[in-house]
């Protein structure tokens, strides 16, 4: 993630966000495509079996939330 914040944009609601890693990081892919992570999370929802996102742009997609300090 370090690496793909070079990447990150902003917009009113999302102070950072990052966007289409699954284009640029051939990890992130595999990641979202393994089949032991997949089967992992299958088990922790229960009776749900998880298919992969075939939508690279969202693979891993990522919010950063920056803490506001309100010293007043």
């Amino acid at each position: 993630m370090k690496r793909e914040t070079d990447h990150q944009i902003s917009d009113p609601r999302h102070p950072a966000l990052i966007r289409f890693g699954g284009y640029r990081s051939k990890w992130l892919q595999d990641f979202n495509r393994c089949p032991r992570v997949l089967q992992h999370l299958s088990n922790i929802t229960g009776d749900v079996e998880l298919i992969p996102k075939t939508l690279q742009s969202n693979y891993s997609h990522t919010n950063i939330g920056y803490a506001k300090y309100d010293y007043c």
